[in-house]
């Protein structure tokens, strides 16, 4: 069964991995940014603090671009990209990086305040 996912809109197959597991990552993301203020540059958009986090955590890939110059770009989460296993430890490790670099917080703190919200 196909549904939309109430937190990024993509079609989601529950079979594949765990709706309601998606969309708590989502809602670490959205804490993340909300409660995240930058030091010395304006705040990014919700988009690319995502693919940021993504990065920091560990899960991109890189390229070339034409002018020769290294590119990093942020894994998809979509469920046709990450299965289950690897999403689940996509989660934690986001948790690591906006508890312990971007909001200087406990992680047990941060997921507590997902669980609020989730």
């Amino acid at each position: 069964m196909a549904m939309n996912c109430w937190c990024c809109g993509q079609k989601v197959s529950e079979k594949a991995r765990n709706y309601k597991f998606h969309c708590k990552l989502f809602v670490l993301f959205k804490i993340g940014y909300d409660n995240w203020e930058p030091e010395g540059f304006p705040k990014m958009n919700r988009d690319q603090f995502r693919k940021n986090v993504l990065i920091l955590a560990g899960y991109y890939t890189t390229y070339f671009d034409f002018n020769g110059v290294l590119q990093t770009e942020a894994e998809s989460i979509s469920y046709a990209k990450m299965g289950a296993e690897k999403f689940e430890q996509c989660y934690q490790d986001c948790l690591d990086v906006i508890a312990n670099r971007l909001l200087m917080c406990g992680k047990a703190d941060l997921h507590d305040m997902v669980m609020e919200h989730f």
